[in-house]
């Protein structure tokens, strides 16, 4: 698993455990628990823990169908969630594309968010063959990652690393060997 962003190596252990908080806890600061349930999707990805990734996204969905629990920042996060748990990349799409719309207004303190929501929908045109919505999507995270300030962030170096292979899927090898070069 992740710890503060390093690997350990008792991350079935912290699924264990994850699965029997997630089972057994007494929800009485809603704040903590939908922040928990956020942070712990990602470990489950990145170990392809279906079961749990499945389990927070239901727990989710269920939580943000009251309109008082969360925030746009919350809703987003769950759309693409399920994006991410979709067996089709054409749904995942519908998902990203309504996580982006659920963010009323990009700013600082979401920006990183917005460019991770561009980028994984850029991913899911790639998925079903859509090399031009691809490029499009990705393009348009790296012009917000300018425009705020954040080009250098890991996220975005990676960003451009895969907008050049998207160049080059769509026969534009020279405009990809320019991105890397920047």
């Amino acid at each position: 698993g992740m710890c503060h962003g390093n690997d350990v190596l008792y991350y079935n252990q912290l699924f264990e455990m994850i699965d029997s908080i997630v089972d057994l806890i007494d929800n009485d600061d809603m704040k903590t628990y939908l922040l928990f349930l956020e942070d712990v999707f990602p470990y489950c990805e990145k170990y392809e823990n279906h079961h749990l990734m499945q389990k927070v996204t239901d727990i989710l969905s269920s939580l943000l169908k009251d309109s008082n629990i969360g925030a746009d920042k919350d809703r987003a996060l769950l759309y693409d969630y399920l994006a991410i748990v979709a067996d089709d990349p054409l749904v995942s799409i519908q998902y990203e594309e309504r996580a982006i719309s659920t963010i009323k207004k990009v700013h600082s303190g979401n920006i990183v968010l917005v460019c991770n929501l561009y980028t994984n929908l850029s991913h899911f045109y790639h998925m079903s063959g859509n090399i031009k919505s691809a490029l499009d999507n990705m393009g348009t995270a790296l012009q917000l990652a300018k425009k705020f300030k954040i080009e250098n962030h890991h996220d975005n170096l990676v960003r451009r690393r895969n907008y050049a292979t998207f160049l080059v899927a769509a026969g534009q090898p020279l405009y990809a060997l320019a991105e890397l070069m920047k």
